[in-house]
């Protein structure tokens, strides 16, 4: 979120709202489906969103709103964990540290789709049959292509989402070796 989305934000500007939710929502649905049931998941996120609506003018910079949202959702996963009686260990004994390192994750995840949206049409094709689970002569029949060509396309896309992330997380080895356990999947 930018300084300006940030003010205009804190003005009551709906327009910029909405840019907080389409930045944020993906990461936070992805961090809460960690942790609750998938028919809960968009309830705890708009929650979340409405408390930071209400509280907007409370906020003092963006990174603040960052932090609360993800703290937030954690928090409210774990109330609904403990109001339904259920023993989540693993939530319960979430560190900061492996808060953080989750949250990195589900950021990275999150960028690395967006990047993938980003791409030329047919390395965005071959990527997205990739994940869909499709093999390459798969691919290649549903694109009307060779099987060279898919190959090309997969090799390029790999090479410019590699190359995007590194613009976006410079060395980050964390990032980086997320990144690398994605890309072995395709």
């Amino acid at each position: 979120m930018t300084n300006e989305t940030f003010f205009r934000f804190q003005q009551g500007d709906e327009t910029a709202f909405k840019t907080l939710f389409y930045e944020y929502s993906p990461s936070l649905l992805a961090f809460a489906r960690r942790f609750v049931q998938e028919e809960e998941v968009e309830d705890v996120v708009q929650d979340i969103f409405m408390q930071i609506w209400n509280h907007r003018q409370e906020f003092k910079n963006p990174e603040a709103i960052r932090t609360y949202l993800f703290t937030s959702v954690k928090h409210r996963c774990l109330n609904i964990l403990r109001s339904e009686d259920t023993h989540h260990t693993y939530l319960e004994s979430l560190s900061e540290e492996d808060f953080y390192d989750q949250m990195l994750d589900v950021e990275v995840y999150t960028l690395l789709y967006r990047a993938i949206s980003e791409l030329p049409d047919n390395y965005k094709k071959v990527i997205n049959y990739s994940l869909d689970g499709y093999h390459i002569d798969e691919i290649a029949e549903q694109m009307h292509t060779t099987v060279d060509a898919v190959k090309a396309y997969k090799k390029r896309a790999k090479e410019q989402l590699r190359k995007k992330m590194g613009t976006l997380y410079g060395s980050s080895f964390t990032a980086m070796l997320l990144l690398d356990v994605f890309l072995e999947k395709l």
